[in-house]
């Protein structure tokens, strides 16, 4: 049997021996080995390719060689990416563990799922925790190979740490197709990093245009700060941001768990998509029950940008002036109140000019969604403003 006597599992399945039954790909991060010396070295994890029709049956099994690089922290089946018939995994070694100051750049083992050998690595990534989260998400380009979707939650620039970064890579070149960064860092104690990537995955075809779509989490801001998770959807053909979606989550226990496509559920010819939120309803004294929630994609719901207030296709100097005008000198708005509430509180307020000026000039939270990108609000959170003239060009 397939021991559990280690912290964490990540599992995925493929018939790696060709018996007709798949069989089980099972990461452990926190599978302790040996150094030279044989001193015991702690969590330099494993990935165990088991035998589906006998899981007492090892096909394979690879190690990892450092103290807490935790290979298999994420493992992916891929397709067949050398050529000889059987899929291969794509195995992260994340090096650290997002939220602990293990703060080292981590990378992805491309191995074969015949023999576990290693075809190539990859670690052309941009900052922390590379490889802690990855998902195939299918055929993005119409090349034959599926493309992968690789996490450094703990990616950081000059506006702080745990900002996130997401790459979409090609498996057949391994090349970057597109990526993303998360808007906000952590700049100290009290307020979360965007830690984009901590959750994604595909929402499977629900824009209809042949492609399979993504789903990018972010963690969300602080408790002082308002604490609200956020998924972005974007398209898998073009990328572009179709809708994005928010609500309410404790301290430390973020809204998104898991992610997964679900197929058409409510009968309209549209898939739908299904979230695990372990991180709702935060109640006072932050204990949650957690929920799973079915959400659908509504093409109809006008485009704008949030913090755009003057409807210029961009989140400048000017709207932080359009939303004082409106306050005080009772200014027409320009069609979309959601726009001018850059916090998304319900309310439009001195806060929201402060907001924009602060991310504009001080690096402080950026506006929430849907920003910077043109895109729908898809609810979770209801607005009580509306948005009859879209911001978007």
């Amino acid at each position: 049997m397939i021991p559990y006597d280690v912290e964490g599992l990540w599992l995925a399945a493929s018939d790696l021996d060709l018996d007709g039954v798949r069989d089980l790909i099972v990461g452990v991060p926190g599978q302790s080995g040996m150094d030279d010396s044989g001193k015991e070295v702690w969590s330099v994890g494993r990935v165990t390719a088991y035998s589906g029709l006998d899981l007492r049956k090892i096909l394979w099994n690879r190690m990892g060689t450092e103290k807490d690089n935790l290979l298999g922290r994420c493992v992916e089946v891929i397709g067949d990416v050398d050529g000889d018939g059987i899929q291969d995994v794509a195995a992260g070694e994340p090096m650290g563990v997002y939220g602990f100051e293990h703060y080292r750049p981590g990378r992805v083992w491309i191995l074969s799922g015949r023999d576990g050998s290693a075809i190539r690595t990859i670690d052309d990534h941009p900052s922390y925790y590379f490889g802690q989260i990855m998902a195939n998400v299918g055929d993005l380009n119409g090349d034959g190979y599926p493309e992968l979707l690789i996490s450094a939650p703990g990616y950081q620039t000059w506006l702080g740490r745990d900002q996130g970064w997401v790459g979409i890579y090609s498996t057949k070149t391994f090349e970057v197709l597109k990526s993303f960064a998360g808007l906000n860092g952590s700049p100290g104690i009290g307020v979360h990093g965007d830690a984009l990537g901590y959750v994604m995955g595909s929402a499977g075809d629900v824009d209809l245009d042949g492609v399979p779509d993504i789903l990018l989490g972010y963690h969300g801001e602080g408790k002082d700060a308002g604490d609200h998770g956020r998924l972005y959807l974007r398209s898998g053909r073009t990328y572009e941001l179709l809708s994005s979606y928010e609500d309410e989550q404790g301290f430390q226990q973020p809204w998104l768990g898991a992610v997964a496509p679900l197929g058409d559920v409510d009968g309209d010819g549209r898939p739908e998509f299904v979230i695990g939120s372990p991180g709702i309803p935060p109640t006072e004294d932050d204990f949650a029950y957690g929920r799973v929630q079915v959400l659908r994609y509504e093409p109809n719901e006008l485009r704008f940008i949030r913090g755009d207030a003057n409807g210029d296709g961009k989140v400048d100097v000017s709207d932080a002036a359009a939303i004082l005008a409106k306050l005080f000198f009772g200014e027409e708005d320009r069609g979309c109140l959601r726009a001018y509430d850059s916090n998304a509180n319900g309310w439009i307020q001195m806060d929201d000019a402060v907001r924009i000026l602060s991310y504009a000039f001080f690096g402080g939270l950026a506006p929430m969604s849907p920003f910077p990108d043109c895109g729908r609000f898809g609810g979770l959170r209801q607005d009580r403003f509306d948005c009859r003239v879209s911001t978007c060009r």
